[in-house]
């Protein structure tokens, strides 16, 4: 099949929530003629988009003040733009794909990508090759969804073969990560709202319900999430339904007191693909907190909460054994108009097992849990990363040790089993964290400086939604 594609023409587009609609962006070009120039790639944005001055939809790498607005990739391998790659499959909508069709494996990034768009193309804000006659339609139902995740594990176990098809090649192929994941929509009040739905995979534990269980304790240290629930289907697994930020609906009224529904949708990146070919990071340094901040500060429209909220994520990652924490496990995602702002959390997971490398490291060749101590000198030296000074960052650790010091009342709540709860307590360095609560809490400086400030909200996606008021067109 690569050798058949010579020329290709992938369409953006993006949905603007202003106008509720979708704005023609730009075209990605790959050129595979051997006459010309092998491989070559490039992305171009539309003279009007530029003009508009509309905002870059990747500010790291494809800004459209820049040359014009057009970018040619380096090499001649058939590799698209950094955050076009983003598109492509996780792992294991690559493996479904690959057993479908085994002249997959040999396509190059380009030609991955123009073929998946054949059948979906539909990923939140930005929308590829909008023109073709797609399948963009999530899950809807509980009972398709328990006869997806019962294929898709007889698919793991071999007894049956890839159970994709262009139908539901966005369900299942619209997410990074080597996890299976699916995409489902819940309709109610009129209003749809959009998860992922995430099968259990660590062996470690029930995933979802660790995932809740977490999720509970980052609202109770003032973090930002997206709510979850677990799910128990009637294939005998439960799963998680997790909230997707990037795509919702809800009702709004004109100014004239009409109803009208809203969508939403957002374009969001991660800090893999900020990041990438920053010299910042070196070709062979292992990312930690600096370098996230670094993309913080120059990217962000208020990175000073930003960064509060990456400490106390931070925080939580090192006392919990969050090993994967990386680059693509953290996001931003535009509010609009090139407003960028630190996407909520939602991947938390913790890991039993101490001597595993966390993905980001916290400076200074701390890379495993069992050569962490979290104490105050830890914090501070954290906090100093993010340009916090040590009250700052005593006071930021607060919320989050005060949640942890509550596990065991968090734990009954999700009604986790013995064996998840005794798996839970490896992960969390309870002692650790309950020595260092109590020294938090006698610490009069620290009080001194959480009295000073408002008490930090708790928060979820939901109630960040802007709700501007104009007429938007009939949908």
């Amino acid at each position: 099949m690569s050798q058949e594609i010579r020329k290709i023409f992938i369409r953006l587009s993006m949905w603007n929530n202003e106008i509720q609609g979708y704005l023609p962006v730009g075209t990605l070009v790959y050129d595979n003629d051997p006459s010309h120039r092998l491989g070559f790639v490039g992305f171009s944005y539309d003279r009007s988009y530029v003009e508009e001055k509309w905002p870059a939809v990747d500010p790291a790498h494809l800004d459209p003040h820049i040359d014009g607005g057009r970018f040619v990739v380096k090499g001649r391998n058939g590799h698209v733009p950094h955050y076009f790659a983003s598109f492509l499959p996780g792992e294991f909508g690559q493996q479904l794909l690959s057993e479908v069709d085994q002249r997959w494996e040999g396509l190059t990034e380009a030609e991955k990508l123009y073929v998946m768009t054949l059948a979906h193309g539909d990923f939140g804000a930005p929308q590829l090759n909008p023109q073709n006659d797609q399948f963009n339609q999530p899950i809807r139902d509980l009972d398709e969804l328990s006869r997806l995740v019962q294929a898709i594990r007889e698919f793991q176990n071999g007894a049956s073969p890839s159970p994709i098809t262009s139908e539901i090649q966005g369900a299942l192929c619209s997410f990074r990560g080597p996890k299976p994941k699916v995409d489902y929509e819940e309709e109610k009040n009129g209003v749809a709202r959009r998860f992922v739905a995430k099968l259990n995979t660590t062996g470690y534990y029930n995933d979802a319900r660790i995932t809740a269980t977490f999720t509970t304790i980052e609202k109770n240290a003032g973090i930002s999430v997206c709510e979850n629930q677990v799910v128990p289907l009637d294939c005998g697994e439960e799963v998680l339904l997790s909230y997707n930020y990037a795509r919702t609906e809800q009702f709004d009224r004109h100014d004239d007191g009409d109803r009208y529904r809203r969508i939403l949708k957002y374009n969001r990146i991660s800090f893999k693909t900020l990041l990438a070919e920053d010299p910042v990071i070196g070709n062979t340094e292992r990312p930690n907190y600096r370098h996230i901040v670094h993309a913080i500060d120059r990217y962000s429209a208020d990175p000073i909460s930003d960064k509060e909220e990456l400490f106390r994520r931070a925080v939580l990652s090192a006392a919990t054994n969050h090993t994967s924490n990386g680059l693509e496990n953290m996001e931003m995602y535009d509010k609009g108009m090139g407003n960028w702002r630190l996407s909520p959390s939602f991947h938390n997971l913790p890991n039993p097992m101490t001597d595993a490398q966390f993905e980001v490291g916290f400076g200074d060749g701390i890379m495993t849990g069992n050569l962490l101590r979290l104490d105050e000198r830890f914090l501070v030296s954290l906090g100093s990363q993010m340009g916090f000074n040590p009250t700052d960052s005593l006071a930021l650790a607060y919320p989050v040790t005060n949640a942890l010091v509550n596990l065991e009342t968090t734990m009954d709540l999700h009604d986790l089993s013995s064996n998840d709860r005794s798996t839970a307590r490896e992960c969390v360095r309870l002692a650790a964290v309950k020595k260092l609560h109590s020294r938090l809490s006698d610490d009069e400086k620290v009080q001194n400086k959480l009295a000073e400030k408002q008490k930090i909200p708790t928060a979820t996606f939901e109630e960040e939604a802007p709700t501007p008021r104009h007429r938007s067109p009939g949908m």
